[in-house]
């Protein structure tokens, strides 16, 4: 974890309380330096934080802006305040002793962070995640919902079943958000930044957090400062919990229990389990989102590239971007589940996908729009295939589609792990389920036209049709599907996967 400069000088005024800082500027609150170095040589490297004796920093030394220098003693007096920072302790202390104290500040704050993602790994409940933040930010916490009731608070109650509260007693005060004022009411309905409070009602002070934004629930980071005043790191701490809660909050409120079961499911079938006609329908019936008509799916393997985030831990974070997302660890890639309707699909909805892969910096495959949720297995492993081609071929992209890699994986492995149905082009696998019940077959024509060289004469010979009507009829075919006929690869493709739809 990356501590800010105010959590560095409070901690260490806690141990040697004539620490002080140079000068001020307004990065100090920002989770920017890394955990600290012994200095040697001429660098000073942006945001880390260096520990020296007053002999290694010269008169007019060549450092890089908002990195920290921690010295016992610093003999060194500049005419005006330099561009980097400078946190004197104004005593004798050697270096190890003054490194160790720097190092353990940081080792803190890392166990704080590891401990969050651990709860957020195993679901826990929310008061888990103010329990074990209080020793850290030693203020009251809660959580409070849009109308000023608790969903979570530190020794103070429980938490209903999926945070859902009847009882309208179950408030903070009654009066808190008739008592804010105008600006800050819309300021925390509208961002994510922490929100000041004081008031007539509140005795003292409190910073409130919204942790959703655009979201159909609202909940409320609520933190008192009746145990102790404000501390000057506190507003970045409280951000960086916040962060996890919404997480949390995602997973728990939003999805629940059928989000859970969602999950099992989705792992099941992809580790290979072939569900029964009777689980399948008690399933439909538990879970609309795989029952509901016009349903459709896409299906993404997707690899995080930022170093030290887990597949868990981005999962979350993929599910928060995508609200119509669920997303499980399979090994070293995540499964995401896309749910979304043909009207949804049509309007830039993949679109959306590729600015979340991007936003997150995660490379995904992406599979093929399906209906039958039972079938995710095959779809994933075209995911999986096109994220492996796609990586090789376009490692600057973020999104691969199979749409695109398809032919090329036809080629190179045929039909030796994804079933033959899944090598047909989508455009035309949609064909033939439009042919379903139809009078007159897009497919069948198509592959006249294509066994006569795309003669139109002999192809509406062949079909025992007016020449007009064959080429109107072609025009719309034509339009449903996306591959290019005049593309000497493309059209092969479709005249392979017209002969695969017959196996």
């Amino acid at each position: 974890m990356k501590l800010s400069v105010n959590i560095v000088l409070d901690e260490l005024m806690l141990r040697y309380p004539n620490a002080e800082l140079n000068q001020n500027e307004a990065w100090f609150n920002d989770l920017v330096l890394l955990p600290p170095l012994f200095h040697e040589g001429e660098a000073f490297e942006r945001h880390r934080v260096y520990v020296i004796n007053s002999s290694h920093l010269p008169a007019q030394p060549k450092i890089e802006k908002n990195c920290l220098i921690i010295s016992g003693q610093l003999s060194v007096k500049y005419n005006r305040p330099p561009r980097f920072l400078v946190i004197t302790l104004n005593q004798r202390l050697g270096m190890v002793k003054l490194y160790n104290a720097v190092l353990q500040i940081f080792e803190k704050y890392a166990a704080w962070d590891d401990g969050l993602r651990n709860l957020l790994l195993k679901q826990a409940p929310l008061t888990d995640y103010l329990a074990h933040s209080f020793p850290i930010i030693k203020n009251p916490l809660r959580i409070l919902d849009n109308d000023c009731r608790y969903l979570a608070r530190f020794k103070e109650g429980i938490i209903r079943k999926e945070y859902e509260y009847s009882n309208d007693q179950e408030y903070l005060i009654p009066e808190l958000m008739k008592e804010y004022d105008e600006d800050t009411a819309n300021a925390l309905a509208g961002s994510r930044e922490l929100i000041p409070v004081a008031n007539a009602v509140i005795s003292g002070g409190a910073l409130a957090l919204n942790l959703f934004e655009g979201a159909a629930r609202a909940a409320v980071l609520y933190v008192h400062d009746n145990n102790r005043p404000f501390r000057m790191r506190d507003p970045a701490l409280i951000k960086y919990l916040g962060r996890y809660l919404e997480a949390a909050l995602v997973h728990c409120t939003l999805k629940g229990e059928t989000g859970s079961l969602l999950r099992k499911t989705m792992m099941n079938i992809i580790n290979g389990r072939v569900y029964s006609a009777g689980e399948i329908r008690q399933l439909k019936s538990t879970l609309p989102v795989i029952a509901r008509k016009g349903q459709q799916f896409v299906c993404l393997a997707a690899m995080d590239m930022t170093p030290g985030f887990t597949p868990q831990h981005s999962a979350w974070w993929i599910e928060i971007d995508l609200p119509s997302a669920t997303a499980v660890p399979v090994e070293e890639a995540i499964a995401v589940l896309v749910a979304a309707n043909s009207t949804c699909i049509n309007n830039g909805f993949l679109k959306k996908i590729e600015t979340t892969t991007g936003k997150l910096n995660i490379k995904a495959g992406c599979s093929d729009v399906f209906e039958n949720f039972f079938e995710l297995k095959e779809f994933f492993l075209e995911a999986v295939m096109a994220l492996r081609l796609g990586m090789a071929a376009h490692s600057d992209q973020h999104i691969y589609h199979f749409r695109d890699y398809a032919f090329q994986y036809f080629l190179q492995s045929g039909c030796g792990i994804l079933p033959a149905r899944l090598m047909v082009a989508g455009c035309v696998r949609r064909l033939a389920e439009r042919d379903k019940g139809a009078a007159v077959s897009y497919c069948e024509s198509l592959r006249v036209y294509l066994s006569t060289g795309r003669n139109t004469s002999e192809s509406a010979r062949l079909l025992g049709i007016q020449r007009n009507t064959f080429i109107a009829r072609l025009e719309r075919i034509q339009k449903l599907i996306d591959l290019d006929l005049d593309d000497p690869e493309e059209r092969l493709y479709v005249e392979i996967s017209l002969l695969l739809l017959e196996k």
